[in-house]
C-alpha cells in the first residue's frame, strides 16, 4: 500500500493494486523487448544464412561450370584423337589392300608371261618335229623305206599327240592351281574388306550410341557440308580394273570348272571300275578262304590218331619183365573208323542242342543244304 502526502499535510493512502499493475506492465515490456530482440536475431540469422547459401550456390555453380568446360575440352581432345586414329587406320588398310592388289596383279602378269613363253616353246618344238619328219620322208626313196618312214611318221604322230595331251593336262592343272591361288587371295581380300567394313560399322554405331559421351559429335551439326569432301580420283579407275579382272577370272574359272567336271566324270568311271574289280577280287579271296577252311577240316578228319606213349611204354616194360596183361593192338583203319564214329556222335549231340536258325547259318556258311537231323 502506498502512502502519499498532500498539500495540507494529510496522508492519502492508495490501494495495493496499483503496485501490481505497474509490476505487470514492467514484466510485459521486458517480454516484448526480448521477443523483439529474438525476432531481430532470427531475421539476422536468416539473412546471414541466405547470403551463405547464395555464396555456396555461386561457388558450386562455378565449380560445375569449370568441370563442364574441362569435360568438354577432354571430350573434344578425345574425339580429335579418335578421328586421327580412324583416319590412320583407314589409310593403313587402304595401303595394305593396294600393296596386296599390286602383288596379285604382278603375280598374274608373271604367270601369263610364263604360260605364253611355254606355249611358244611348245609351238617351236612341234615345228622342229614336223621338219624332221618331212626330212625323213624326203630321204626315203625305196618302197620299203617309204613304208618304214610312214610307220615312223605314224609313231611320231602318236607320240606328238600324246605329248600334246600331256601338255594340255599340265596346262589345265597349272591353270587350276593358279585359279585356286587367285580364289584364295580373293577370299582373303574379301574377308579383310568385310572385317574393315564391320569395324567401321562398329565404330559408327559406337559413336552414334546415345549413352556414349563421344556421340555428341554425331548428334550436333557437323561442318561436313561447309568443307569439300575428300575424294580420291584413283579409286574409280582401281574399281574399274578390279571389275575387269574379276570378270576375266570368272571366265577362266568357268572354263577350268568345265574341264574339271569332265575329269571328275572320268575319275568316277575309273573309280567305279576299280571298285568292281576290287569287289570281284574280294569275292575270290573269300571263296579261297572258304575252300582253305573246308580243306583243313577234311585233313583234320583224315589225319591219323596220335600215338599213345604210355601204352607203348607199358608194352615195352611188359615185354622186358614178362608181366602184365596182353593188350590188343587195333588196326589203324579201325581206329580211324572208331574215331570218325565218335566224332560224328559228338557232333550229333552238339547239333541236337542247337536251334534251326543256328544250324541253317552253319549250313549256309559251309555251302551245304539243310536237312532234318535224325
Amino acid at each position: 500500500m502506498l502512502t502519499l502526502l498532500s498539500n495540507s499535510n494529510t496522508a492519502i493512502s492508495l490501494p495495493s493494486t496499483f503496485n501490481a499493475i505497474a509490476t505487470g506492465q514492467y514484466r510485459n515490456n521486458e517480454w516484448y523487448e526480448a521477443k523483439q530482440r529474438l525476432i531481430l536475431l532470427e531475421n539476422t540469422v536468416a539473412e546471414i544464412k541466405l547470403r551463405h547459401d547464395v555464396e555456396v550456390e555461386r561457388e558450386k555453380n562455378k565449380k560445375d561450370e569449370e568441370e563442364k568446360k574441362k569435360r568438354e575440352f577432354e571430350d573434344k581432345e578425345r574425339r580429335e584423337q579418335d578421328r586421327k586414329e580412324r583416319e590412320d587406320m583407314h589409310k593403313r588398310m587402304m595401303d595394305d589392300m593396294n600393296t596386296k592388289w599390286e602383288k596379285v596383279c604382278g603375280k598374274m602378269s608373271e604367270k601369263q608371261v610364263e604360260s605364253k613363253g611355254q606355249t611358244e616353246i611348245e609351238i617351236l618344238q612341234k615345228e622342229i618335229e614336223k621338219l624332221k619328219g618331212r626330212m625323213n620322208v624326203a630321204a626315203s626313196s625305196t618302197a620299203t623305206n617309204k613304208a618304214t618312214a610312214e610307220g615312223d611318221e605314224v609313231v611320231r604322230q602318236l607320240l606328238r599327240e600324246q605329248e600334246n595331251m600331256k601338255a594340255r593336262l599340265e596346262e589345265s592343272l597349272a591353270s587350276q592351281k593358279r585359279l585356286e591361288s587367285l580364289e584364295a587371295e580373293m577370299t582373303l581380300m574379301r574377308t579383310m574388306r568385310d572385317e574393315a567394313l564391320q569395324e567401321v560399322e562398329t565404330w559408327k554405331n559406337e559413336a552414334l550410341r546415345p549413352g556414349n559421351k563421344r556421340g555428341c559429335a554425331a548428334v550436333t551439326p557437323s561442318s561436313v557440308a561447309r568443307t569439300p569432301s575428300k575424294t580420291n580420283p584413283d579409286y574409280a579407275g582401281l574399281v574399274h580394273r578390279h571389275t575387269i579382272k574379276v570378270e576375266k577370272l570368272k571366265d577362266l574359272w568357268i572354263l577350268d570348272f568345265n574341264a574339271r567336271q569332265e575329269k571328275e566324270q572320268e575319275n568316277e568311271k575309273l573309280k567305279s571300275a576299280m571298285d568292281e574289280a576290287r569287289r570281284v577280287a574280294l569275292e575270290k579271296e573269300q571263296e579261297n578262304e572258304r575252300l582253305k577252311v573246308v580243306i583243313a577240316d577234311l585233313e583234320a578228319t583224315q589225319r591219323e590218331p596220335c600215338t599213345n606213349l604210355r601204352r607203348r611204354m607199358d608194352e615195352i616194360t611188359s615185354r622186358s619183365t614178362g608181366q602184365g596183361k596182353k593188350k590188343t593192338v587195333t588196326d589203324p583203319s579201325t581206329a580211324r573208323a572208331l574215331e570218325k564214329q565218335r566224332f560224328a556222335k559228338d557232333q550229333r549231340k552238339d547239333l541236337a542242342n542247337k536251334k534251326k536258325d543256328e544250324i541253317t547259318k552253319i549250313c549256309s556258311k559251309e555251302g551245304l543244304k539243310y536237312v532234318t537231323i535224325k
